[in-house]
């Protein structure tokens, strides 16, 4: 899998720095994530942030842990792919988590087709409406294509127009409907590479 560089980009004045996640920002990212309303919690919700399971909670912070070390990555990518994710911060002036995005890697071990069977984007709130997300998303298609991905597949919730239209802008495409969930219908979209 291709190293991803570091990037420092200008956002409305402000100099912010995006990155591959270093296992240092972790603790930053639970408690970006934790200090969140509930509205955050629900369109975001990737297994590492589950905290109803305690063993699942510390299996997957484990799982986030280890794949910020690219070499680990790189041989999970291979064996286990639906183990193997690679992930991105945004650090503000302060190098505090300010956003964070993932690709979790799908496929068959050893097999040629890969995709990206997961994906998020999460900004914190005193950030979004700056064009992050659009950065992060930007970095991150770059990065599934240098890595001959296939595809990159996301669930979106119908009612959160904002990441449904930067998905578009994108070329994200609906795939189907799915239920209900958490008080708003789920949609499965697609980008093909």
């Amino acid at each position: 899998m291709t190293c991803e560089k570091v990037h420092e980009i200008d956002l409305s004045g402000s100099s912010v720095i995006l990155k591959p996640l270093s296992i240092s920002e972790v603790s930053s990212l639970n408690r970006m994530y934790f200090s969140g309303k509930k509205d955050v919690k629900r369109d975001f919700h990737p297994i590492f942030f589950n905290t109803r399971c305690l063993p699942l909670f510390v299996f997957s912070q484990f799982i986030l842990m280890v794949n910020t070390f690219s070499t680990i990555r790189n041989v999970s990518s291979i064996i286990f792919p639906f183990l193997s994710m690679y992930s991105m911060v945004g650090l503000d002036d302060h190098k505090s988590v300010i956003s964070f995005c993932f690709v979790r890697l799908g496929g068959m071990p050893f097999g040629r087709k890969r995709f990206a069977s997961s994906f998020g984007i999460l900004v914190a709130r005193n950030c979004q409406g700056k064009g992050l997300g659009s950065k992060m998303l930007g970095h991150m298609v770059d990065w599934a294509r240098r890595n001959n991905l296939t595809e990159v597949r996301l669930r979106v919730f119908g009612d959160n127009r904002t990441a449904i239209n930067l998905y578009r802008k994108f070329g994200f495409r609906f795939l189907n409907a799915l239920k209900e969930f958490r008080g708003s219908r789920e949609y499965r979209m697609v980008l093909k590479l």
